[in-house]
């Protein structure tokens, strides 16, 4: 996105009225503060999906989702966890570990990625919990986690 900056207000100066009229605004010989004025062009950028994030430091975080029917087979985050790690747990609708997909058994996620992959024993197919309600609880240190997606 292109975005425009000035060094001063950019509002037009109307002496001696706090709500002057919108026409008529005074002429540029009595605005001489816009002689001295400065504007500066630029572009903002942000990574994919990486707008707003949860963000864990040395005090461990956690995350647990809303009850879903889990449809896919491979679970990918968008995260920065170069300086530290994500593991998510897959419980149940009531909160409990399911069998192999337990945080004791998850892969540490470490890295910086759009697309990191959560395995659990080195495993990653979700396909054996495909139409199960499920949970992730997704613990967290020093990391920054933006989205998650349950690829097909």
């Amino acid at each position: 996105m292109f975005y425009l900056a000035e060094d001063n207000s950019h509002a037009v100066v109307y002496p001696n009225e706090a709500y002057p009229p919108l026409k008529d605004p005074p002429p540029r010989s009595e605005q001489t503060w816009l002689d001295n004025r400065k504007g500066y062009t630029g572009l903002a950028t942000c990574s994919r999906d990486r707008f707003v994030s949860l963000d864990a430091d040395t005090q461990p975080g956690e995350l647990i989702t809303k009850a879903f029917k889990l449809e896919g087979n491979e679970l990918r985050l968008n995260a920065n966890a170069s300086s530290g790690e994500i593991k998510v747990e897959v419980d149940d609708d009531n909160g409990q570990p399911l069998p192999g997909f337990a945080a004791t058994e998850a892969n540490p996620v470490k890295g910086d990625s759009l697309r990191l992959a959560v395995s659990w024993k080195g495993q990653n197919d979700l396909s054996a919990l495909n139409g199960r309600v499920v949970k992730f609880r997704i613990q967290m240190r020093n990391a920054r986690l933006y989205s998650f997606q349950v690829l097909p």
